[in-house]
């Protein structure tokens, strides 16, 4: 999960927020390891994650199908990106593209990490608890 955002610590609305200062810190500090490969969010606060974390890796993508879920909240849209609220379908559909692009990695690239948002996380993983600081979660894909 990125570090925290200017949201999670003062509430800022603002569009694509970035993350704070000390979380800059933080992810230099709690956002550690080796990977074959990191698949980032394109939102800026999980871009900021991987550029100040201290990760190792070989190739990096960038991609928004792990960008958070479109729930009208203002901090997950682009700056320039007309307002949308994600259907169910849309999600699944979405939650399936990254499954498939991550499984299809996976046949190349032993250590895969992911850099996303909370909410996406817990969808994609099923699993409830995702805090609001920056963590290395390790997770198995289902085959």
């Amino acid at each position: 999960r990125h570090s925290p955002s200017t949201f999670n610590e003062y509430g800022d609305n603002s569009r694509d927020c970035p993350i704070t200062e000390n979380a800059k810190i933080e992810a230099n500090l709690k956002v550690t390891g080796t990977f074959d490969i990191v698949v980032c969010s394109t939102m800026l606060r999980a871009v900021q994650t991987l550029e100040y974390s201290s990760l190792i890796y070989k190739k990096s993508i960038f991609t928004p199908l792990c960008r958070e879920v479109l729930t009208g909240n203002p901090i997950n849209l682009l700056v320039d990106e007309e307002d949308h609220i994600e259907t169910e379908y849309e999600l699944q559909q979405r939650i399936h593209s990254f499954s498939l692009m991550l499984r299809t990695l996976a046949r190349d690239h032993k250590n895969i990490a992911v850099i996303s948002h909370c909410v996406f996380l817990k969808r994609i993983t099923n699993r409830t608890k995702f805090n609001n600081s920056a963590h290395v979660y390790r997770y198995i894909l289902p085959i």
